[in-house]
């Protein structure tokens, strides 16, 4: 009988110790905010594909998860989750303590103002500065108020997500919103005579942003051989031409910042 218990016990072992790389990963858990055709909620999108893809390249398995944009921060700065999808690079923003890969994700969409038509022509004469000191709706933590509208004061009215700051811009709550192109995607407002829609900032490089941890590290490691080898495989182009989005800025973001190294 103990023959029979030991010789169990050796191959628990043998197969343990086989499959610890792989079960070292086997949690990897990657948050994000819900945007359309990136972070869709039921694991589509882009963003979803991009990052999937990219640790697939290197043996590792990742599952996803959707939620609140500030809900997400907030679980990889305490160890909940592996990383986030989307941000700028600010490695000590707001004191968090947060690590970044080499490879950035995408060059993110514009971001848009929704304002009233009647506003439009203040816009056109000041840009941004025509929003000072009014009411202004964003989704929670964006932190527009931190990089876009840095030493513009305004009333910020900060939301969930996007359908709210659109309903208190219809109701006359808010003078204006700002969000992403593709948010408004279905809305009403694309169509509407009584607002318009104008580009309030070029899109900046967006990363995949890691916890403070030494797992996170290796996993930075991991993406940013397997972005690599999307690239030079020509996978990447794919996955950008299935969602039917211009592969070329992102690309020639890699050739300037001189991300191949072979």
């Amino acid at each position: 009988m103990n023959r029979v218990i030991n010789a169990a016990l050796l191959t628990l072992l043998i197969w343990y110790g086989g499959t610890s790389h792989a079960s070292e990963y086997e949690r990897v858990k990657i948050v994000s905010h819900e945007w359309k055709g990136y972070t869709d909620a039921y694991g589509t999108g882009l963003y979803w594909d991009i990052i999937r893809e990219a640790f697939d390249t290197q043996g590792i398995n990742i599952y996803v998860e959707v939620m609140p944009w500030k809900r997400a921060k907030h679980a990889v700065e305490h160890n909940a989750a592996n990383a986030y999808v989307g941000d700028y690079y600010h490695p000590q923003h707001d004191g968090r303590q947060f690590l970044y890969p080499r490879w950035h994700l995408s060059i993110e969409e514009d971001v848009v103002v929704v304002l009233s038509h009647s506003d439009l022509m203040n816009w056109q004469q000041q840009g941004l500065n025509s929003l000072a000191n009014r009411k202004v709706a964003w989704v929670r933590d964006y932190g527009f108020e931190h990089q876009l509208l840095q030493n513009i004061p305004v009333n910020m009215k900060e939301v969930d997500d996007v359908y709210s700051a659109i309903e208190l811009l219809k109701k006359g709550r808010v003078n204006a919103l700002l969000d992403y192109r593709s948010a408004l995607t279905g809305s009403d407002l694309l169509s509407s005579t009584q607002y318009s829609i104008r580009t309030a900032k070029a899109g900046e490089k967006l990363y995949v942003v890691f916890s403070n941890s030494l797992e996170s590290q290796r996993l930075i490691d991991t993406f940013d051989l397997g972005m690599e080898e999307l690239v030079n495989s020509g996978r990447l182009e794919n996955i950008y031409q299935k969602y039917q989005l211009d592969y070329q800025p992102y690309y020639n973001s890699v050739i300037k910042q001189g991300l191949l190294t072979n």
